[in-house]
């Protein structure tokens, strides 16, 4: 359970510090703070705003300048974070349950509770 914890801190940390990396070159750029705790606030975001990935909630704060201000770079730093911190992962993530557990394994997993023919219908059950 304490390596969970410690593994999660290590994965949100690290992917926070992905958005003071693309700013490594760019002048004047917001204080390092200010781009780390904002991009904390951003990846838990999900938690408050619960659409897939934010639903826009993020990108709408990130582009307000919550996690800085990025002059005319804002949209493409919000493009490049985004891509380092969700679609990356999300993608080397599907990649090594296929390669761990297999495509059947990981096809199943994916489509747990789709329906492909439609349920039987209960007796009586056009009554209403």
């Amino acid at each position: 359970m304490a390596l969970n914890a410690a593994l999660t801190a290590v994965s949100l940390v690290s992917r926070a510090l992905i958005l003071p990396a693309l700013a490594v070159g760019i002048t004047p750029r917001p204080r390092f703070a200010t781009m780390l705790f904002g991009a904390l606030a951003m990846l838990a975001a999900p938690l408050v705003v619960p659409l897939p990935s934010g639903g826009g909630g993020i990108e709408v704060a990130f582009l307000s300048g919550f996690a800085g201000d990025f002059g005319h770079r804002q949209v493409w730093m919000l493009v490049w974070w985004r891509v380092y911190s969700a679609i990356v992962l999300t993608v080397l993530g599907g990649y090594l349950m296929v390669r761990a557990l297999g495509i059947k394994a990981a096809r199943q997993l994916v489509t747990i509770g789709w329906r492909r023919t439609p349920a039987p219908r209960a007796p009586g059950g056009d009554e209403y």
